[in-house]
């Protein structure tokens, strides 16, 4: 999802992977575009361009799982027991 997106700075990776815990695709997708539009919006203010690990933290805010816990660990049983 990052790969044609300019950064900023240093991306904690380790860092979002444990915040977006139980994210789908899609909401890692929708993360990386309101992070983008956090930089977008900040560069067109004259601020820095690239996003930041700032942008993360606020997209992070705003930005939840999909998916629901309840529904993970029926996933995992059924992995758990199918193979």
């Amino acid at each position: 999802n990052l790969k044609k997106i300019p950064l900023n700075d240093k991306i904690d990776y380790p860092y979002l992977i444990d915040k977006t815990d139980g994210f789908n695709c899609s909401d890692i997708a929708h993360l990386v575009e309101k992070a983008k539009n956090l930089a977008l919006k900040r560069e067109k203010k004259g601020g820095a361009s690239g996003v930041t690990m700032d942008d993360f933290e606020e997209a992070l805010k705003v930005c939840r799982s999909s998916v629901m816990r309840s529904d993970i660990e029926k996933l995992v049983a059924w992995r758990d027991e199918n193979g």
